[in-house]
């Protein structure tokens, strides 16, 4: 029988298919058109939905409720950006939803940097690392699971996700988690939510700032350094619970935000020795 697929960009194309194929093998048949090379077909993630549900790898396209006519919406992923020549043309830039594969331990460096259309990342337990940069510009991700098995979220990785809401980890009590590096959500200007786990010990320059709807943080009491201009220009912010485990607190820390005096008492009790007074704007490196 003969069904409609319909990619991203609106483009729908006829395609003859067999109704007893299961989604797992017409998804496999999708990853052969693409005319990518073996390594890329199985790096390359391909969703299928039909009435707005997604489809089961499991099941028929008959025990689906494909019949003839019927119109598919496709969706391809991958882990990183690749070299496919049916892709390249449209550029990664325009991915949408990406389901990382259970073999991977890493994320790359700038892997996703700039996709401004990525809505949806699955990240699975085998990962263990994010690189400096992996998800920066993505500005249309707008939730955020972070696996117990990643134990390091490099620089910058989701700086400029303004879109970016909530941020979750899927077992705190069991998260690897020991740092939140320099700037790693500097400028999410919608995220509201974010629960720091038990394991983190630092927070870096920056790491929150310009997060201008996120009203209140719960720094737990594993965390005992916190650096400069972490939460600078949290406009919204007016609610910190600083742990007795604090020993040191940076510079300007909650600078821009509506930390009563009280609480701002509270930080200069922890700060590290150094005062402002430095030339020049602090920045991050």
């Amino acid at each position: 029988m003969k069904i409609n697929l319909r990619q991203l960009n609106g483009t729908v194309e006829e395609v003859e298919v067999n109704p007893d194929a299961t989604v797992r093998d017409f998804k496999r048949q999708l990853k052969e058109l693409q005319g990518c090379d073996d390594m890329t077909r199985e790096l390359m993630v391909v969703d299928l939905f039909y009435n707005l549900e997604q489809l089961n790898d499991q099941k028929t396209l008959a025990e689906a409720g494909i019949s003839a006519g019927a119109e598919v919406q496709i969706l391809f992923g991958t882990m990183a950006p690749v070299e496919c020549p049916n892709r390249k043309s449209a550029g990664v830039e325009e991915l949408v939803v990406v389901k990382i594969p259970d073999s991977v331990t890493w994320i790359q460096d700038g892997a996703f940097r700039g996709c401004k259309s990525l809505v949806k990342v699955d990240i699975p337990n085998s990962v263990t690392s994010i690189g400096d940069y992996a998800f920066s510009d993505c500005s249309s991700l707008r939730r955020l699971t972070i696996p117990s098995s990643v134990a390091f979220v490099g620089h910058r990785a989701f700086e400029n996700c303004s879109s970016l809401v909530e941020v979750q980890f899927s077992n705190p009590a069991e998260s690897s988690m020991t740092s939140i590096k320099a700037g790693a959500f500097n400028n999410c200007q919608s995220l509201v939510q974010f629960t720091i786990p038990n394991s983190v010990t630092s927070i870096g320059c920056g790491a929150f700032s310009c997060c201008h709807s996120l009203a209140e943080m719960i720094i737990p009491n594993s965390v005992a350094h916190i650096g400069d201009l972490a939460f600078e220009n949290c406009s919204s912010l007016e609610q910190v619970t600083i742990p007795e485990s604090i020993t040191c607190i940076g510079e300007d820390v909650f600078a821009g935000t509506r930390i009563s005096t009280s609480q701002e008492a509270e930080v200069n009790q922890a700060s590290c020795g150094k005062k402002s007074g430095a030339q020049g704007k602090k920045t991050c490196s």
